[in-house]
């Protein structure tokens, strides 16, 4: 039981002052109980997870901070394989170029890279690096 917030026929939000509603929601943990095998992974949170519960504009756990988790897990992917960044920015790298950080050395060891950043593959040549248009979308150099 909880207390929900609706819209009115006017469309203003209302925030309840009593219980209004059951809200049926799920946790991961909700389900151990009906596992038969069950297997717990302790992982670096910065490399491994970024939880999205919030709507656009909410300072935790929200789009924005989800996108500067993947960008910055990739830029540590890039700094590893002996890549260099000249400046502050977005990175992305396509998954079809690599999905955990492997095989990125030949691409970008002892190169430098203006942010922002994304590493895709062409039909053309293998490999490229985009940048990102003024409207937000990666796109092609």
């Amino acid at each position: 039981r909880k207390k929900i917030p609706t819209i009115n026929s006017s469309g203003e939000r209302v925030l309840p002052t009593e219980i209004n509603g059951i809200k049926m929601e799920k946790f991961v943990f909700d389900v151990f109980q009906f596992s038969e095998k069950f297997t717990v992974l302790e992982v670096a949170r910065n490399e491994e997870f970024s939880p999205l519960k919030n709507p656009p504009g909410a300072p935790k756990c929200s789009p924005q901070t989800c996108l500067e988790d993947l960008s910055n897990q990739h830029k540590r992917w890039i700094i590893r394989a002996g890549g260099t960044f000249k400046n502050e920015g977005l990175c992305e790298i396509s998954p079809l170029v690599s999905c955990t950080g492997e095989n990125l050395e030949d691409l970008v060891k002892d190169k430098f890279f203006s942010l922002p950043l994304h590493l895709e593959v062409t039909h053309k040549n293998g490999y490229h690096n985009g940048h990102t248009g003024t409207n937000g979308l990666h796109s092609k150099l």
